[in-house]
């Protein structure tokens, strides 16, 4: 069967990346080279809006097409916004949480991240019950076995947690939306950098709840602190919302982030050897998955945090 395309980074969202002569600089993170590109030849894998768990196999694109519509004009109303009374800022703020929400679960590196997690609890609850004698009993050829599963691997069909993510999307995506935000604006000589994982995790104090950082232009950013408990934003007013001129040294440690996060390929709107040596430096990080399992009474709690880290640490 043939399938489609998909560009799980929006065009639209790279649109907003090219330079003067509509081209994307795109930096690898395995090769350290750079080339030019366009939208349509990145950030794409075959059948990737496609999950037959759904009961509409396409059911993703519902979701996205009214973002993708109106990206364009929602980034023109925030590039001049500069109060939450601006004309169609609420608008355009809804656009960009619907969009966080998606890319919070949609983009290969995330959706690798969550099939770790999810096989994490794949593996505890069949050493439960395996303990609890309550699983099936294992093939003959594991029966000298002290314990089958303690080296069994689980894995999870990538459709699974988009699966999962779909259901919630709405959810999310009202959870960012009411939540307060920073729009940071660069008027620096150091533009913001994005990726093919464009929305980075800080864990600026909470350690399990993360700022989310994204990069909407080179010149335009957002950030977003969610409410950690849902409730909250039945009250919130977008009276905390800010509006920022960001440092030089807030945007170097920014896209630090953005690199980072990156799973194959940083994205700019510049050839530069400065941005060849960052992606140089951060070339071995990538999004990962921390499983702890913590023992109670006669069970087990396990616990994933998704952040950043070196491979292999």
């Amino acid at each position: 069967m043939n399938q489609s395309k998909d560009h799980f980074v929006a065009k639209t969202y790279l649109n907003r990346f090219l330079d003067v002569d509509k081209s994307l600089w795109v930096y690898d993170k395995q090769w350290l080279n750079i080339k030019a590109k366009t939208p349509s030849q990145i950030c794409k894998e075959p059948g990737g809006s496609d999950n037959r768990f759904l009961e509409k196999d396409r059911a993703i694109e519902d979701f996205l097409s009214p973002i993708e519509n109106a990206w364009s004009n929602r980034m023109d109303i925030l590039q001049s916004a500069d109060n939450i009374s601006s004309p169609g800022y609420l608008a355009a703020k809804s656009t960009i949480c619907s969009y966080m929400a998606y890319l919070r679960n949609y983009t290969p590196a995330t959706t690798r991240v969550e099939q770790e997690a999810l096989a994490a609890q794949l593996e505890t609850t069949a050493q439960l019950l395996y303990k609890s004698g309550a699983s099936p009993p294992p093939p003959k050829e594991l029966k000298n076995l002290d314990n089958p599963f303690k080296e069994a691997q689980f894995n999870v069909d990538s459709k699974f947690p988009r699966a999962i993510a779909a259901g919630a999307l709405h959810e999310i995506s009202n959870t960012f939306f009411y939540s307060p935000i920073a729009i940071l604006h660069n008027n620096t000589d150091s533009l913001f950098l994005t990726s093919d994982n464009p929305l980075s995790l800080w864990y600026k104090e909470n350690p399990l709840s993360p700022y989310l950082y994204l990069p909407l232009t080179p010149r335009l950013a957002i950030l977003v602190s969610p409410f950690k408990k849902i409730y909250l934003t039945d009250f919130y007013d977008h009276s905390k919302d800010q509006f920022i001129d960001t440092k030089l040294e807030s945007i170097h440690f920014l896209n630090q982030l953005t690199v980072k996060h990156a799973e194959e390929i940083v994205i700019s709107s510049q050839c530069s050897d400065s941005i060849l040596e960052l992606v140089k430096e951060f070339k071995d990080w990538q999004l990962t998955n921390f499983t702890v399992r913590i023992k109670y009474s006669k069970g087990v709690i396990t616990q994933n945090t998704s952040r950043v880290a070196k491979k292999g640490k």
